[in-house]
Protein backbone atom coordinates (compact mmCIF):
# COMPACT_ATOMS: atom_id res chain seq x y z
CA UNK A 1 0.00 0.00 0.00
CA UNK A 2 2.58 2.46 0.88
CA UNK A 3 4.00 2.22 -2.74
CA UNK A 4 0.62 2.59 -4.07
CA UNK A 5 0.03 5.49 -1.81
CA UNK A 6 2.79 8.10 -3.12
CA UNK A 7 0.86 8.25 -6.48
CA UNK A 8 -2.22 9.21 -4.74
CA UNK A 9 -2.20 13.09 -4.73
CA UNK A 10 -5.60 14.17 -5.48
CA UNK A 11 -8.56 13.83 -3.61
CA UNK A 12 -10.15 10.27 -4.27
CA UNK A 13 -13.08 8.83 -3.34
CA UNK A 14 -13.76 5.20 -3.52
CA UNK A 15 -16.87 3.54 -3.44
CA UNK A 16 -16.70 -0.22 -2.40
CA UNK A 17 -19.25 -2.55 -0.97
CA UNK A 18 -17.91 -5.01 2.21
CA UNK A 19 -19.71 -7.93 0.30
CA UNK A 20 -18.22 -7.30 -3.02
CA UNK A 21 -17.47 -11.12 -3.74
CA UNK A 22 -14.55 -10.59 -6.50
CA UNK A 23 -12.47 -7.31 -5.10
CA UNK A 24 -11.94 -7.56 -1.36
CA UNK A 25 -12.39 -4.17 0.87
CA UNK A 26 -9.21 -4.62 2.91
CA UNK A 27 -6.80 -2.38 0.31
CA UNK A 28 -9.21 0.68 0.37
CA UNK A 29 -9.29 0.30 3.78
CA UNK A 30 -5.76 0.51 4.05
CA UNK A 31 -5.41 3.39 1.40
CA UNK A 32 -7.36 5.25 3.17
CA UNK A 33 -6.00 4.69 6.14
CA UNK A 34 -2.87 5.11 5.01
CA UNK A 35 -4.10 8.43 3.20
CA UNK A 36 -6.74 9.86 5.62
CA UNK A 37 -6.83 13.23 4.18
CA UNK A 38 -6.41 12.51 0.44
CA UNK A 39 -8.52 8.86 0.09
CA UNK A 40 -12.15 8.87 1.38
CA UNK A 41 -13.49 5.18 1.81
CA UNK A 42 -17.40 5.16 1.78
CA UNK A 43 -18.63 1.51 2.58
CA UNK A 44 -21.68 0.06 1.19
CA UNK A 45 -23.38 -3.22 2.80
CA UNK A 46 -25.03 -5.88 0.88
CA UNK A 47 -24.43 -4.27 -3.11
CA UNK A 48 -22.25 -6.80 -3.96
CA UNK A 49 -19.62 -5.82 -6.78
CA UNK A 50 -20.50 -2.89 -9.09
CA UNK A 51 -23.67 -2.50 -8.13
CA UNK A 52 -23.77 0.36 -5.08
CA UNK A 53 -25.72 2.53 -7.37
CA UNK A 54 -28.37 -0.01 -8.21
CA UNK A 55 -28.69 -0.82 -4.56
CA UNK A 56 -28.83 1.98 -2.95
CA UNK A 57 -28.82 5.46 -4.86
CA UNK A 58 -29.31 7.55 -1.70
CA UNK A 59 -26.24 6.85 -0.15
CA UNK A 60 -24.31 6.73 -3.20
CA UNK A 61 -25.50 10.01 -4.25
CA UNK A 62 -24.57 11.43 -0.54
CA UNK A 63 -21.29 10.13 -0.69
CA UNK A 64 -20.71 11.94 -3.51
CA UNK A 65 -22.14 14.99 -2.24
CA UNK A 66 -20.16 14.70 0.93
CA UNK A 67 -17.17 14.33 -1.02
CA UNK A 68 -17.74 17.17 -2.97
CA UNK A 69 -18.68 19.75 -0.70
CA UNK A 70 -15.46 18.80 2.11
CA UNK A 71 -13.31 19.60 -1.29
CA UNK A 72 -15.09 22.73 -3.25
Amino acid sequence: IETLAKHFSAPTLLLHSVDDGYIPIEPCRELSDALPDTVTLKEFQQARHCKIYNFNQVEYFEAIDLFLGARF
